[in-house]
């Protein structure tokens, strides 16, 4: 039930190990950017624009913060790097999102890796410029003038 709840849901939950490989991918907001689930698995983030938001993500969990959000500019015209270009962008189109990433834990509780989830805010309003709100600390409002 809850995998359905998922792909119909506009979110996408995503995973990766501590070396940035994919390993999990699920949601009905890919499909919204041009992907199928799990069609990223075995990548690497640091073949994605927005790359640096991972990698800041990690260095927080491991500064021991349990979960870092950002809101994005996801931009379709961005092109990842050489090793992603054979591969289809998971930016195909435009908008805002906000991400949360958070620590996978192995039973003991050791950091394995890092779960994300996201969600398209495209339909909402930010309060301030995104410029101003790099780490997801403005407000949003629902924007009721758009169609």
């Amino acid at each position: 039930m809850l995998d359905r709840a998922i792909s119909q849901c506009a979110v996408a939950i995503w995973a990766t190990n501590l070396d940035g490989e994919v390993v999990l991918s699920e949601g009905g907001l890919l499909s919204q950017v041009g992907l199928e689930p799990g069609q990223v698995v075995g990548l690497n983030v640091r073949d994605f624009p927005n790359f640096e938001q991972w990698q800041q993500a990690v260095v927080r969990i491991h500064k021991g913060e349990e979960k870092v959000t950002f809101v994005s500019e996801v931009n379709g015209a961005e092109s990842a790097s050489t090793a992603a270009s054979t591969h289809p962008s998971p930016y195909n189109s435009r908008g805002i999102w906000l991400e949360t990433y958070a620590p996978l834990r192995s039973p003991a509780g050791r950091v394995v890796g890092i779960l994300a989830s996201a969600m398209s805010i495209s339909d909402a309003l930010p309060i301030a410029p995104l410029s101003d709100c790099p780490f997801g600390g403005c407000l949003i409002e629902r924007d009721e003038q758009q169609p």
